[in-house]
């Protein structure tokens, strides 16, 4: 019973894979007012391929909310929390998910072949 070096690489790349993807398992905004809201709009853009604009947005979170207003502020919020972005491709303008790149991670102690078929799925 040895841990090897690359056991301990392998441990470390699911744990660092784990720990991006857990705010979307788990729900990022814990119980604020209006968090499902705001999960639903992460959900809806992360699937999208696509830039989606206010309306479109409205069309799944109009039953959550009273207002329009209250899903600008939770977008205005999400975009200040630089969860998304507001960008134009082509002649289509709205909201895509804000992607960082994980710059501190040390790939030496990654397992980027790992890591690149987990963004594929």
């Amino acid at each position: 019973m040895t841990i090897t070096k690359e056991d301990a690489i392998n441990a470390n790349t699911i744990l660092s894979a784990a720990e991006k993807k857990m705010p979307k398992a788990l729900g990022e905004f814990g119980k604020a007012r209006n968090s499902s809201v705001a999960a639903t709009i992460l959900d809806v853009l992360n699937r999208s391929v696509e830039p989606k604009s206010m309306n479109d947005l409205w069309k799944f979170v109009s039953k959550d909310l009273n207002k329009i207003t209250e899903l600008q502020d939770i977008v205005l919020g999400l975009t200040k929390a630089e969860k998304i972005q507001l960008v134009k491709i082509g002649r289509k303008q709205g909201y895509l998910p804000l992607h960082v790149l994980q710059e501190d991670w040390d790939s030496s102690l990654l397992n980027l072949e790992y890591l690149t078929e987990g963004e594929l799925e």
